[in-house]
């Protein structure tokens, strides 16, 4: 089994990343031009009143931009899937505010293309060295089936100087293209490792005993980390211990209430895994047991 790449360093997925990391973490404010802050506001506003949910709604719109132009082909295409059928209510006008916000977006980044295929580089490289052997290290600690043999990796302007999202419906992954690791013990092509194993938590054999949502958002997450830590010691990338179990789920975006009492309850919860051969849904059920009761 392989981990081949499709790479996609996209100008329109950079600009609805911006917005929705805006969305998410208004304070504080995201470094761009106001002209850029107006039009993801104005985006966020609109989704609010179509009553649509702006995470649900970027989760298929980031994946799905970098194939669909122009944004009101985008918009309708995510209304269909969000909605079972084509609803044109409020298609247009968001239409409008995605295309002032790409707009907007390159007005501020005039060289973002030439930027993001130079920012493309380092990462790619990395992974073409270590990657395959990182990923098929996790299969080989978990199961097979954990990770794809193929992803498409859609490469975004740095937001937050690290940072990404799996979304296993299509498999793709999004990565900031930052040109340096902001952590030696943890590489950023552990990360892309880490979202990479994230996308086949849809299968049903994963997906179904707990539910989707739970183990796509909560359970998978948590259960990555000391698993592709523990691959990415065995290939020199980095170690599975607990300053690094906490320092990726600080630097991974976790809930941070969540940080310190996970670190030891996962590092434990792997250890029992990886000396029972217990199978890897039944691992995963286990965990998330433990993570309520945490």
């Amino acid at each position: 089994m392989t981990a081949e790449a499709q790479w996609i360093a996209s100008a329109s997925a950079s600009a609805l990343y911006w917005a929705k990391c805006r969305f998410a973490h208004p304070e504080p404010q995201l470094s761009s031009s106001p002209e850029v802050a107006a039009a993801a506001d104005a985006l966020a506003s609109q989704l609010a009143l179509e009553n649509l949910d702006a995470q649900v709604f970027f989760a298929h719109a980031l994946p799905l931009c970098v194939r669909l132009e122009p944004p009101r082909h985008l918009v309708d295409v995510v209304l269909t899937k969000l909605h079972g059928s084509a609803r044109t209510t409020g298609s247009e006008v968001l239409a409008r505010e995605i295309a002032a916000l790409y707009r907007a977006f390159l007005r501020h980044a005039p060289g973002l293309v030439e930027e993001l295929e130079l920012r493309t580089g380092p990462i790619r490289e990395q992974w073409e060295a270590r990657g395959p052997g990182l990923i098929a290290t996790l299969r080989r600690l978990t199961e097979p089936d954990v990770a794809p043999e193929r992803a498409e990796i859609v490469l975004v302007r740095p937001v937050t100087g690290g940072g990404g999202e799996a979304f296993p419906p299509y498999n793709s992954v999004l990565v900031e293209a930052v040109l340096a690791n902001n952590s030696a013990e943890l590489p950023e092509v552990v990360r892309l490792g880490w979202l990479w194993g994230q996308l086949h938590f849809d299968l049903p054999k994963y997906a179904e005993p707990l539910g989707h949502a739970r183990i796509v958002a909560a359970v998978g997450q948590f259960a990555l980390v000391p698993a592709v830590l523990a691959a990415a010691q065995e290939v020199e990338l980095a170690r599975l211990d607990l300053p690094s179990i906490s320092l990726a789920l600080d630097t991974w975006e976790f809930d941070a209430a969540a940080i310190d009492s996970s670190a030891e309850l996962l590092l434990d919860w792997w250890t029992t895994y990886h000396e029972s051969h217990t199978p890897w849904a039944v691992a995963l059920a286990g965990l998330d047991r433990l993570l309520a009761e945490a």
